[in-house]
């Protein structure tokens, strides 16, 4: 079994945990990896050419020098990994804030039920270990609501940046650009649904609590972000018809 991780990268020279990477691809074999450079104007083509360097059968790289933002960093990778023999494929933040170890587990709940789109969640309950900063996280459960209540499900956190699917059921969803810079999570669900029918998809999502999730600094989403978000669910809640 073939698992294939798409990493958009934007300005992560000093985010992304390269030898974390190396190591675990040394020990699963199974995995492969497509890093999508997003016109990063540091030295994030460097790490990322050593990491290819390092285990050239397992990662892909798609190195670009203009910035398209990470929906369209996703879907030009995911659209490589559909040329691949994956029977699941994911994207994952390069910070690994998300750890990988969490993925395996994503993994692992699509390969032992029914559901074929498995996203993590960023639930703070006892037994877990999650980090998050506390204004970040009032701000998100407002958001997460307002998402909520345009997908009709009730998604505790949509915008973990840690998601797998069965690649058969999904790489038609990334077939044509997403309309937005920001949401491109809160799209790809609506698109499942759209594809799918509401009720078949509703059956088929399953959110993981993860165990462990860790808050990296130097967040890409500004204040001017924040207030462009609210804009951008609308569109998709318009365009989108469920």
């Amino acid at each position: 079994m073939l698992i294939g991780v798409v990493i958009p990268c934007y300005n992560e020279a000093n985010r992304l945990p390269a030898e974390a990477f190396i190591e675990f691809m040394r020990q699963h074999p199974e995995w492969l990896f497509c890093f999508v450079n997003d016109g990063s104007k540091d030295a994030t083509s460097d790490v990322l050419h050593r990491i290819k360097e390092a285990l050239p059968q397992q990662v892909l790289l798609i190195d670009r020098r203009q910035n398209k933002g990470k929906g369209e960093s996703v879907r030009e990778g995911m659209l490589l990994l559909a040329t691949q023999p994956v029977k699941y494929v994911g994207f994952l933040d390069a910070d690994l804030a998300t750890p990988l170890h969490e993925m395996q587990a994503l993994v692992q709940v699509a390969e032992n039920s029914q559901y074929t789109f498995v996203c993590a969640s960023r639930v703070k309950r006892m037994g877990s270990s999650i980090h998050r900063l506390a204004s970040r996280h009032i701000i998100g459960r407002f958001f997460a609501t307002l998402i909520s209540w345009s997908l009709r499900l009730p998604f505790y956190d949509t915008q973990c940046g840690a998601k797998v699917f069965r690649r058969d059921e999904m790489t038609h969803v990334f077939d044509r650009p997403f309309i937005s810079r920001w949401l491109v999570d809160v799209e790809i669900i609506k698109r499942f649904q759209q594809s799918l029918g509401f009720e078949v998809s509703r059956a088929k999502i399953y959110e993981y609590p993860l165990n462990e999730w860790n808050e990296v600094g130097d967040s890409k989403i500004g204040l001017k972000d924040t207030f462009r978000i609210p804009m951008d669910l609308l569109r998709i809640h318009l365009t989108y018809k469920v």
